[in-house]
C-alpha cells in the first residue's frame, strides 16, 4: 500500500512539473502559431507573429484575451477558449517561453 502511495505522489508531482513547462504549455498553441511562434495565419485565421515578443507583452494579451477584453483579428472567442483552462502562473511561464522563440 505504501508503494502505490508514493508511486501516486511522483505521478502529481511530475505532472505538475510538466504542467508548468513552457514548451508544455506552448505544444497546444503551436497548433496554430506555428513551433517558433511564427505564423501569420492558419487555414481561414489571421493572427501576429508572437515568437519573440517581450514577456510582459504577450502575458498581458494572454489574459486580456482569457478575460473577454481583447479580439485582434477577431480571434477574441477563439483565444478566449485557448486561455480559460490556463492560470495566470501557467500564463506567465507561456509568456516566458515565448518570448525567447524567433
Amino acid at each position: 500500500m505504501k508503494w502505490v502511495t508514493v508511486s501516486l505522489l511522483h505521478a502529481a508531482v511530475a505532472l505538475s512539473l510538466s504542467a508548468h513547462d513552457g514548451a508544455a504549455l506552448y505544444a497546444k498553441c503551436a497548433n496554430c502559431h506555428g513551433d517558433q511562434g511564427e505564423k501569420r495565419s492558419f487555414e481561414r485565421f489571421r493572427f501576429a507573429v508572437i515568437g519573440g515578443q517581450s514577456a510582459t507583452r504577450l502575458e498581458n494579451d494572454m489574459i486580456a484575451y482569457k478575460e473577454a477584453r481583447r479580439n485582434k483579428y477577431g480571434m477574441g472567442a477563439l483565444m478566449k477558449a485557448q486561455l480559460t483552462a490556463y492560470s495566470d502562473a501557467d500564463l506567465k511561464i507561456l509568456a516566458e517561453y515565448i518570448s525567447t522563440l524567433r
